[in-house]
């Protein structure tokens, strides 16, 4: 065989070495926080507070992350964004491409997929819109210092104790939120709710779908999630 023949094969080992290593691809989309639109019964309230409490301690909310990997982190630019991180793995080069949507298909975990869910801006800009609509003034809060200095009686505090989010079946997404919120009027807490919500098996795409696809279907299955938990924590959390 002769050298020029040999260089285009030294390459390709190379590269296909290299791949079978590791490789790992990382999307991201900025976050888009649709407004609150459902119809909420009547708010005993005029003026309101609104306090999210930590998830992360020390830091705040609504830059609180979560993933299907770690649970919840605290993390200013991945808050505003949502995506995902996909590792392959070495069996997945070893595949012929007609092949892959077969595979994949079929069950066979060739790519380990790192879901990341920014709940925490979500969830409180979702309720700050919500609340703009159903009280006179409403202000949202993510410590003591900012509570301290609201002149309104009525306060509700709202803490996500657990919030998870996985993937099954594949290329389906999953989220679940469970914790309280405690509504206080004039330092008395007049009423706790327990909340737990659950949405399931939501299809994000087929194998065949782009990354874009199923980076908008997180963001707007997100938004669904958070809009009807904030509609269900002001209907029975007051």
């Amino acid at each position: 065989m002769r050298l020029k023949s040999l260089i285009p094969v030294c390459l390709f080992a190379i590269v296909t070495a290299m791949l079978l290593t590791s490789c790992t691809l990382s999307k991201r989309k900025d976050l888009d926080v649709s407004s609150f639109n459902q119809k909420v019964s009547v708010i005993p309230a005029q003026n309101i507070t609104i306090k999210f409490e930590e998830s992360v301690q020390g830091k705040p909310f609504k830059e609180t992350v979560w993933d299907n990997v770690s649970g919840p982190f605290w993390d200013i630019e991945e808050s505003r964004q949502i995506g995902f991180t996909q590792s392959y793995k070495p069996q997945f080069f070893a595949i012929p491409p007609v092949a892959l949507p077969v595979a994949a298909q079929s069950g066979v975990n060739l790519v380990n997929t790192r879901i990341l869910i920014p709940f925490g801006n979500v969830f409180s800009t979702m309720f700050a819109s919500a609340a703009s609509k159903g009280f006179t003034t409403s202000q949202i809060c993510f410590d003591d210092s900012c509570v301290n200095k609201s002149s309104t009686p009525d306060v509700l505090k709202i803490k996500i104790g657990t919030f998870l989010v996985w993937e099954s079946p594949l290329n389906h997404l999953n989220l679940y939120a469970k914790r309280n919120s405690t509504y206080i009027q004039n330092g008395k807490i007049i009423k706790e709710y327990e909340f737990e919500k659950p949405m399931l098996s939501q299809k994000l795409g087929s194998v065949l779908s782009t990354h874009s696809t199923f980076m908008n279907e997180m963001n707007r299955l997100t938004n669904k999630f958070s809009e009807e938990l904030t509609a269900e924590i002001l209907e029975k959390g007051l």
